[in-house]
């Protein structure tokens, strides 16, 4: 990684690692069910079921697995939102209005121009 620009750089960097450690985790849990399911197959051509699934187990599982991204997201966007906020300057910050437009961005810049001050450029 290269060096951090900001003072946050390296929280969002340790972020960033502890989220692709928990994917390779993740991964790797997969991997081995997906492997567990193909070699303990009841056979290689085993009856038909047109029932289908009968229990609720993957809808809670599913919902489980939403819940714990949904918590780890917020366990990680919160507090280095909460960092970011509590630590923005206030002295020495240059005030800025922003207008968004179609294809454009309009900045205006806190003071006296020479267009506010009556003049005109020729």
């Amino acid at each position: 990684m290269p060096d951090n620009a900001s003072e946050h750089g390296y929280t969002i960097d340790h972020m960033l690692e502890f989220c692709h450690c928990s994917c390779w985790r993740w991964r790797g849990l997969v991997d081995f069910l997906c492997l567990y399911a193909v070699a303990f197959r009841s056979g290689k051509s085993p009856k038909a079921d047109y029932y289908g699934v009968r229990t609720k187990a993957s809808t809670h599982i599913e919902f489980m697995v939403v819940l714990i991204d949904v918590l780890l997201l917020i366990g990680f966007a919160v507090p280095l939102w909460s960092k970011r906020v509590l630590h923005f300057p206030l002295g020495d910050a240059t005030t800025v209005k922003v207008v968004g437009q179609q294809f454009a961005w309009n900045f205006h810049y806190a003071g006296r121009t020479e267009y506010s001050a009556g003049r005109t450029r020729r």
